[in-house]
């Protein structure tokens, strides 16, 4: 009832024979009243609630002879209902522009406590805009118009603005969307690079990024690379390499970095320089005027070769078609050369 302190009960049954013109019922220790048979049912009440209490109807017949039944239900526990309808938890959870950046969608969703009837009210800055159910929530609600100024949306139970009402903001403008609308979100890059003497290993993070990237040295493109996965790249001695991260699925998402490679010891560099390195037919050969040490290695690092004594010749065969780092040494210098073997 309004006072939400008692309530009232329908009460429908059958029966069969002649169990006389009119019956009681009653329970609990009350008797509600007297009827005659033949209404589709009867209503009783308003009756006083109690949260402890089940409450039975017995149907008596006036027949004494006459089989009588009951029913029973658990309280509807009114008493004690102080706060009455109430919208709670409401929020919007994922949004989307038009593409024009005119309308707006909001997806939102709300607890509905005690409300008065299967439909809601919403507001936006308090001018009504649609009604919705209350059973399809959560609800999506499209055609909401950008504005440059403060918004806000209100949910209210049907007809019952002042009583029963929920406010919250939500966005004013298009720019800052990061709901359902992420075609320009790019990731948050974390690079992590690891130089050495024979290559640089960098690895891409993106957060909770998915997909892949492209890397291109020194204006050449490397390949494309899934997120969170280690990379070996090859980088140009003694000189700045500039590595150019880039989204496969936005090419304005982008990272540019500037690595500086292990530089050429300048220390007998002329001598060094006069040693020649030809590749052929899945062979390296190293030919100079003086005495040297060969190390091959592997884009990977691994070591392929490594001469025992230095040598003015010094040869490499059966090698598989690939990139090779060549290093040579003479007294302590050490320079690195990439080569291609075919």
């Amino acid at each position: 009832s309004d006072d939400n302190s008692t309530f009232f009960v329908d009460i429908a049954f059958d029966y069969i024979g002649d169990p006389g013109e009119i019956f009681s019922i009653v329970g609990n220790g009350n008797n509600y009243g007297t009827f005659e048979f033949g209404q589709p049912h009867y209503t009783i009440g308003p009756i006083e609630s109690s949260c402890d209490l089940d409450y039975e109807f017995i149907i008596l017949p006036e027949q004494d002879n006459c089989e009588s039944n009951f029913a029973g239900i658990a309280s509807p526990c009114c008493e004690g209902d102080e706060d009455g309808c109430s919208i709670n938890d409401l929020e919007f959870f994922d949004w989307e522009c038009s593409d024009d950046s005119e309308f707006m969608t909001l997806w939102i969703n709300f607890d509905p406590i005690n409300t008065t009837n299967d439909f809601y009210d919403v507001f936006i800055n308090d001018v009504y805009f649609a009604s919705y159910m209350y059973a399809d929530l959560p609800q999506i609600i499209e055609g909401i118009e950008v504005t440059d100024e403060f918004s806000d949306l209100s949910v209210c139970d049907n007809d019952n603005p002042d009583e029963c009402c929920s406010t919250i903001e939500i966005p004013t403008n298009c720019d800052d969307a990061t709901g359902t609308d992420d075609e320009n979100d790019c990731p948050e890059w974390e690079v992590s690079i690891q130089d050495n003497e024979v290559n640089t290993t960098i690895e891409v993070l993106s957060g909770e990024f998915d997909g892949t990237y492209t890397i291109e040295i020194n204006g050449e493109i490397q390949g494309t690379y899934t997120y969170g996965s280690s990379i070996i790249l090859v980088l140009t001695p003694g000189m700045d390499n500039t590595i150019t991260l880039t989204d496969s699925e936005n090419e304005e998402c982008t990272l540019t970095l500037t690595v500086e490679s292990s530089p050429i010891l300048s220390v007998e560099e002329e001598v060094i320089n006069s040693i020649l390195i030809d590749t052929h037919l899945g062979s390296i050969t190293s030919n100079g005027d003086v005495a040297f040490d060969m190390s091959v290695y592997g884009v990977e690092g691994r070591v392929i070769y490594a001469s025992t004594y230095p040598a003015s010749l010094q040869q490499v065969d059966n090698l598989p078609s690939g990139i090779y780092i060549v290093g040579l040494e003479y007294e302590g210098v050490r320079v690195l050369r990439m080569v291609y073997v075919n």
